[in-house]
């Protein structure tokens, strides 16, 4: 079963205060549909590059931009799929979202299979991996992140799942 492992100190506490007092201004000021338009495509870009570049996508965020927007760039064809899958995702999870789809492991598992779509073969999307990866530095080769063993990642699905679809884990703050 996950159990997150955290302490909240009174200075934590203050900080989600500020937070939330921000976060209220924010939501009840008025803003201009084009900025807001423009906030959301700006909004949409970061996480579509950074959620990449974080895998090893070697494309800039304006690189990114372009390929969102359709346009040609020269690039790998993997970063382009990738970058191009990602952006599928955000917008398949933001329509799930409006229908309060619950999340379970067919879920996760097309999100995977939408992700990787054109990357990996068939029969490697939408199912667990069955060997040990890593992630590496493009430029140096360095290993900078080893995921969790490929025989561990069923559990640990099923306890997120757990965790996300536990009533009590409806109690913590967000």
């Amino acid at each position: 079963m996950f159990t997150p492992k955290f302490i909240i100190t009174n200075n934590i506490l203050r900080n989600i205060g500020a937070i939330e007092a921000s976060k209220e201004i924010i939501d009840h000021a008025p803003l201009l549909p084009y900025y807001e338009k423009e906030f959301r495509k700006d909004a949409l870009v970061r996480a579509v590059h950074y959620g990449t570049h974080i895998e090893g996508n070697e494309l800039n965020l304006n690189q990114a931009e372009k390929v969102i927007e359709g346009q040609d760039i020269a690039a790998r064809d993997r970063d382009i799929q990738e970058v191009m899958n990602y952006r599928k995702v955000i917008d398949y999870i933001s329509e799930l979202d409006k229908e309060n789809t619950p999340i379970n492991e067919g879920l996760i598992k097309r999100l995977h299979q939408m992700t990787v779509d054109k990357i990996l073969s068939p029969d490697q999307q939408g199912r667990y991996r069955i060997a040990q990866v890593v992630i590496r530095n493009s430029r140096t080769g360095e290993v900078s992140f080893r995921p969790p063993p490929f025989e561990k990642i069923s559990v640990q699905i099923l306890n997120l799942l757990w965790f996300i679809n536990d009533p009590q884990s409806q109690d913590i703050h967000s």
